[in-house]
This record gives C-alpha cells, sequence and structure tokens, in this order.
C-alpha cells in the first residue's frame, strides 16, 4: 500500500494526518504533531465528527503523486476530516502542488 503524509491548513493553524495512495482516500485522524502521525500509521483508525459542532473549512494537502491539495472541512473539536475524503470521486478541484497551500487560500 502507499501511503503517504498529510497536511491540513486551516487559518489559525496547521495540523497533520495520513492519506492512502492506493485507495486515494484521506485518513479523518488530525495530529498536532507528525509524530501523533507516526504513532498511529498504518493502522487505518476511523473516526467520525459525533460532536454536533459545525465543520470549519481547511486545505488538505498530500504528499502522494508529487503532492496535491484540495478545499474540505474539518471538526476541529473531533479532531477529524470530514471530508470531501476521496478527492477522485467526487467533484473536487484540486491543485497539484508539492507543498501545502497557505491559509489565504481559505478566504
Amino acid at each position: 500500500m502507499s501511503h503517504a503524509h498529510a497536511t491540513f491548513v486551516f487559518e489559525d493553524r496547521v495540523l497533520f494526518g495520513e492519506y492512502n495512495g492506493t485507495s486515494d482516500v484521506m485518513l479523518p485522524l488530525m495530529f498536532d504533531t507528525k509524530k501523533g502521525v507516526s504513532d498511529h500509521w498504518r493502522k487505518q483508525e476511523w473516526k467520525d465528527c459525533d460532536c454536533g459542532n459545525d465543520p470549519v473549512p481547511c486545505a488538505a494537502h498530500t504528499d502522494y503523486g508529487g503532492g496535491f491539495w484540495w478545499i474540505g472541512e474539518a471538526c476541529l473539536v473531533c479532531r477529524v476530516f470530514v471530508g470531501p475524503k476521496m478527492p477522485f470521486d467526487y467533484d473536487v478541484d484540486y491543485v497539484d502542488a508539492a507543498d501545502p497551500p497557505k491559509a489565504d487560500v481559505l478566504r
């Protein structure tokens, strides 16, 4: 399986995660540090937002295949990326880019 690192860019912070390149899906768990990602690497842990708070916009970036990002939503309370998790199965405008975008793409 091909897994890659993920970066979630918010207006006021950056969180980290994991992208499964074999199935082209962003895993939902988000972590404060890359070490947090490493501790959960390839465990295929899934969690949904269940707190009832509104998700906030973020840019989801992966370095898989040279890198790309798209705009999605995440719950900062539950620490999960809400979606879209599968950028190629939805009508998602994604941008090829080796590096994560700056937060101004959210404005």
